[in-house]
């Protein structure tokens, strides 16, 4: 009898698994974990943070340990705002998870494992390689492994690989000295088509839900989903969509400053002195959770991803055209790699985003023929390429594939 490959995914501490409240990262490993209950290739092990909700839906895998780690929360947000504040001043990484660290390598001691996978936190590396013989695999969501990484040679040399969510990040990687291309895989993130499915949603329970948020029937929706940062253009956005002379449109902002947080941030509430001109066409609501985000796009007529900053991937972007939502994205980091010409209007993030945004908001606002095109265009190509089961295949092939 064949013996499953024991793998241990060690989280970065700072959400829980099950993603009971969100993250990119958390959901796209919750999604393989449900699939291996089915599959049933590997026995995996978790490592997280505690939370309460998360134990409770932990119960429902038979083929996964969960591994809690408590940490003092208060002291937890305490050392990453000063942490924040030194590197943005000094550009000078501190570690902040030495408890959640100690506490990783004391559970890896007293385990075997095949294979470990460390998600998107390349300072847990030199550590964790410390206390184990295991090849270590390091997976990344974000441009967290350049040439400008402390240690940056010796985190990739203790790697057996290096998984990357676009050419985007790979290029960032290759930027280390000695690093080798076929060390690093590139495996594109995905969704669950069946639950961004356009068809699942009832009339009835869209008519609801647009009128809980006050949108009328006939209005046109703008949807920005994720965290209200000044990376990801929300103000931009705003901004763009202030100038668009059409009454019967809104601007559905689903998001919070942070993962399951509603704490209105500095950013937040001047983005509401911003919006208080356009409080009968602009509607916050707040953090939606992952498992509701699907209705939220089923009241929508497009979706942004304004982002100014480098967008890894942006699983926003897989969501919405599963959603068969048109979208209109900026030229950002591993996002183009994501959409097509048929599906997605790419603008350039220069001094004209506010005015670029605004013509294809228009664009879209005055054809519903090529919004409905555009979307069903959209939805073929995730169902086609970013589907759970292909994600779940690449990550197999990977991970069972001999270093060469």
């Amino acid at each position: 009898m064949e013996v499953e490959m024991k793998v241990l995914f060690i989280t970065s501490g700072s959400q829980p698994m099950p993603a009971t409240k969100g993250g990119a990262v958390e959901t796209l490993v919750e999604g393989l974990l449900e699939r291996n209950e089915t599959g049933k290739k590997f026995n995996f092990e978790v490592i997280s943070i505690y939370d309460e909700k998360a134990v409770e839906e932990s119960h429902r895998y038979k083929k996964t340990k969960f591994i809690y780690v408590k940490r003092n929360q208060t002291m937890n947000k305490i050392s990453n705002l000063i942490a924040a504040c030194i590197y943005k001043t000094t550009k000078i990484s501190i570690n902040t998870k030495g408890d959640y660290i100690t506490r990783i390598k004391k559970i890896i001691k007293k385990n075997h494992y095949d294979k470990i996978i460390i998600q998107n936190d390349a300072k847990l590396v030199i550590p964790v390689s410390n206390v184990t013989n295991a090849q270590i695999i390091l997976h990344l969501h974000n441009d967290y492994l350049n040439e400008n990484i402390k240690k940056c040679e010796e985190i990739l040399g203790k790697c057996h690989r290096v998984f990357v969510v676009s050419e985007y990040i790979k290029k960032c990687v290759l930027t280390i000295k000695n690093s080798e291309s076929q060390k690093i895989k590139v495996i594109k993130n995905c969704t669950d088509t069946e639950i961004f499915n356009p068809s699942a949603h009832l009339i009835d329970e869209r008519n609801q839900l647009r009128s809980k948020y006050g949108i009328k029937k006939d209005d046109i929706v703008l949807l920005f989903s994720g965290r209200l940062t000044k990376t990801k253009g929300v103000k931009e956005l705003i901004e763009s969509f202030s100038k668009i002379k059409e009454k019967n449109i809104k601007l559905l902002i689903a998001g919070s400053s942070w993962y399951g947080v509603n704490t209105k941030v500095k950013y937040v509430r001047e983005l509401e002195i911003l919006t208080k001109s356009l409080s009968d066409k602009i509607v916050f609501t707040g953090f939606v959770p992952y498992k509701e985000l699907a209705k939220v796009h089923a009241i929508a007529d497009m979706a942004l991803v304004p982002s100014i900053w480098e967008e890894p991937a942006g699983l926003v972007v897989i969501e919405a055209m599963s959603s068969s939502l048109p979208l209109i994205i900026t030229n950002s980091g591993g996002m183009p790699e994501y959409v097509n010409d048929e599906c997605a209007i790419i603008v350039e993030r220069d001094n004209n985003l506010i005015e670029s945004l605004k013509k294809g908001i228009e664009e879209l606002i005055h054809s519903k023929v090529k919004r409905e095109k555009m979307g069903e265009a959209g939805r073929k190509h995730v169902v086609e390429l970013f589907n759970k089961e292909q994600y779940y295949n690449d990550f197999c092939k990977y991970l069972f594939e001999e270093k060469s």
